[in-house]
Parts: C-alpha cells; sequence; structure tokens
C-alpha cells in the first residue's frame, strides 16, 4: 500500500506564528528591556561629562564587590517581590514591563561610563566581570516578568470578563523559587568573576 504524505505550504508559518504567541510575552519583555539599554546609552551620551548620571555610575563602581553584590542582592528581592505583587493583580502587567526596562537602563549607565571613561579596558571589564552574571541575571528576571505576567493576565480575563481561566498557582510559585535559585547562582558568578578577573583591571 503505498503512502500518501500531504504537505502544506503554510504549515512552517502557521508553527512560527504559534511559537511568537506562546512566546509573546519573553519577546515583549525582552524588547523593553533593549529599549532600557538604548534610552539609556543615549540619555548618558547626550548629557555628556559630569553629568549626574556619569556620577552615580562612578559611585556604584568605585563600591567594593562584597558592597555590590549585597545592592544587588537586595534589588534582586524587590524586584522578585514587585513581579509577585504584579501577578496576583489584573493589571499588573503595567508594572511588570517597568522591570526589564529599569533593569535595562541600569545596566546600560554601568556599561556606557566604563566605555566611556576607560574604553578597551572598560569594555573588558564589562565582558569580563559584569556581563557573564547580568546577562544570567536578566533572563531569569525577564522569564519571570512573563510568568507573572501570564498569571496576570489570567486573572484579569476571569475577574473583569468572566471567562474562565486555569491559573495554577502551586506552578507559578515553584517556578518562582527555580528564579530565584538562578539569580543567586548569578549574583555567586558575579562575586567569581570579580575575584579571578578584577586583578586584570
Amino acid at each position: 500500500m503505498k503512502k500518501i504524505m500531504i504537505y502544506s505550504k503554510h504549515s512552517s508559518s502557521n508553527s512560527f506564528r504559534e511559537a511568537l504567541n506562546n512566546n509573546a510575552g519573553i519577546i515583549m519583555y525582552y524588547a523593553i528591556f533593549v529599549c532600557g539599554l538604548i534610552f539609556g546609552c543615549t540619555l548618558y551620551n547626550s548629557l555628556g561629562e559630569n553629568s549626574y548620571l556619569e556620577r552615580a555610575a562612578n559611585i556604584i563602581l568605585s563600591n567594593n564587590s562584597e558592597k555590590n553584590l549585597a545592592i544587588l542582592a537586595v534589588l534582586s528581592l524587590i524586584t522578585m517581590l514587585i513581579a509577585i505583587t504584579g501577578a496576583l493583580s489584573c493589571a499588573g502587567v503595567g508594572l511588570l514591563c517597568a522591570i526589564p526596562g529599569i533593569g535595562g537602563f541600569l545596566y546600560s549607565q554601568i556599561a556606557a561610563d566604563l566605555i566611556a571613561n576607560n574604553a578597551a579596558k572598560g569594555l573588558g571589564y564589562l565582558c569580563l566581570i559584569i556581563l557573564p552574571g547580568s546577562a544570567i541575571m536578566m533572563t531569569a528576571i525577564i522569564a519571570l516578568c512573563a510568568e507573572s505576567g501570564n498569571i496576570s493576565k489570567k486573572l484579569a480575563l476571569t475577574n473583569i470578563f468572566s471567562r474562565r481561566e486555569e491559573i495554577d498557582f502551586r506552578g507559578y510559585f515553584i517556578k518562582c523559587v527555580i528564579i530565584i535559585v538562578i539569580m543567586l547562582f548569578s549574583i555567586l558568578l558575579n562575586y567569581i568573576c570579580v575575584k579571578l578577573f578584577s586583578k586584570l583591571f
């Protein structure tokens, strides 16, 4: 018996569209993060030397590594609390959108200050010490925002539009715990990078 195989020219486009729909939240938060980076770099360069942004970045970079890691841990905890608060609100998506935007803005100030004042040496410091932990941290934060935004959207559909949406709070909080572990790992990685490469600078 011959097998009949049917190919659709729209199958690849449909799967791509489905992938976009399934990951729309993550794509949106990444886009907001990139916008925060671009806006922060543009603002830093437009204000010129001795601006308040440059002074703030210099203060952060002049702190010892233990103090900066403690500040990063506190900011991570605050971010987690804001994200969970946003998840439990029907209008939490607006609050969640601010998190990656602010994160991108803050990282852009440090990166712009290092490159503007130290050129290649600053770029090396950024790539070896700041970037490894920061990339993992922001990925975890964006994943947290996407999960929280999904819960917030389902709450809005249930409470405002009277639609029956199944909300798995247990699964959400398990994912939150996993993300917390990843964030702590990023802080540990930052500390390791400081100890390994700080003497080069």
